[in-house]
């Protein structure tokens, strides 16, 4: 998928200065359009797709398992996708009441809230990030995915922006170091944290 973003004023682009801004069209880095998941649930599961994640090492392992929620809801954020911090809470809150025997009916409420919620996204995600005839998947693998298989789901989804970010305007995020406390966000290659969603800021590859 091709986002189109816009120049700003006096910006020289071809060796031509324009005075007003001017629409431009991102090219993929690997010269095609993707049409699913970079990495498979299958390969998540065997633990083999692990090691094939964008930026893997510490960084990565914390920020996937340690600060799940906050990871996921960041990645969502600068792609654009809604509802991914209303998911992230509900499931939270689903953990808090699995510590109390008590609230066994409640629990088990918020984790299918939680369940339908993250399955939203993913489908938003989809077509986000392959067009509207991009479904790599029908609704109901969404639920099962994210009812049986939640944290490579999440992975594979964190990872797929990671990815689309980079083929569309070169920009490889990272996750944020372990040793600075900066695992809830993602940063850029000279250690900046990237707070502006991906397409609203004007990124050269």
């Amino acid at each position: 998928m091709r986002e189109k973003s816009v120049l700003p004023p006096l910006f020289f682009a071809n060796d031509e200065l324009h005075i007003k801004p001017i629409p431009i069209e991102y090219k993929k880095i690997d010269g095609g359009e993707r049409q699913t998941w970079r990495l498979g649930i299958g390969s998540l599961i065997g633990c083999v797709g692990c090691f094939q994640a964008r930026d893997f090492g510490l960084n990565c392992c914390v920020a996937t398992y340690c600060c799940n929620p906050c990871i996921y809801t960041e990645a969502m954020r600068l792609a654009g996708v809604q509802g991914a911090e209303a998911a992230a809470v509900t499931g939270v809150v689903a953990g808090a009441l699995r510590g109390n025997d008590n609230n066994g009916g409640l629990a088990a409420a918020a984790d299918a809230a939680a369940t339908f919620q993250r399955a939203n996204v993913r489908q938003k995600l989809a077509i986000k990030l392959f067009g509207q005839d991009g479904r790599v998947e029908p609704y109901i693998w969404s639920l099962f995915l994210h009812c049986c298989c939640a944290p490579c789901s999440l992975t594979q989804e964190v990872d797929a922006i990671m990815t689309w970010t980079y083929e569309t305007t070169g920009v490889e995020l990272k996750f944020g170091p372990v040793s600075s406390c900066a695992c809830t966000h993602f940063v850029k290659e000279d250690g900046k944290r990237v707070i502006t969603p991906i397409g609203q800021e004007m990124v050269r590859g």
